[in-house]
């Protein structure tokens, strides 16, 4: 392996740093190779646990730079998610759809991909847009905090 790189691709992304390095070797390919090939290769060469806890790695990176652009940018804030939980895997095929999610959270994390992978999320997904009253009169009536959806921790 190259100094600083994969292959002689040039330098690692900081992401890859932090994970197993057999899994940085394949996620390195995701410029040039197929997802599908990526994701097999995943599948056959690396275990179950390891490509769980490289996918909660890297979905902290794609949650990061998710917030950083959205809050920076057209959003500014507003419909920002207070809670970005990452979907727990079960089944038959879970080594799979576990893979399928750690190449697209680094595929976003990286920029090779714009939008954010929401796919890998649970389904209960809070906004500061939906934690606020709808309006003063609902506030005023009593049953207000009926309607009002509580922040996850």
């Amino acid at each position: 392996m190259a100094e600083g790189g994969v292959r002689g691709r040039g330098p690692s992304p900081p992401i890859l740093q932090d994970i197993d390095s057999n899994i940085s070797r394949i996620l390195q390919d995701v410029h040039w190779s197929a997802k599908r090939d990526i994701i097999d290769c995943l599948c056959t060469e690396i275990e179950k646990d390891d490509i769980r806890e490289a996918r909660e790695i890297v979905f902290k990176e794609a949650r990061a730079r998710f917030l950083e652009i959205e809050d920076g940018g057209r959003l500014q804030g507003h419909s920002l998610p207070t809670c970005m939980v990452l979907k727990q895997r079960r089944g038959e095929k879970v080594r799979q759809t576990e893979a399928e999610d750690l190449y697209d959270l680094y595929a976003y994390s990286t920029g090779l991909m714009h939008d954010f992978p929401k796919h890998v999320l649970t389904s209960i997904v809070r906004t500061p847009q939906q934690l606020e009253p709808a309006n003063t009169e609902t506030n005023n009536n009593s049953h207000a905090h009926d309607e009002i959806p509580t922040p996850f921790p």
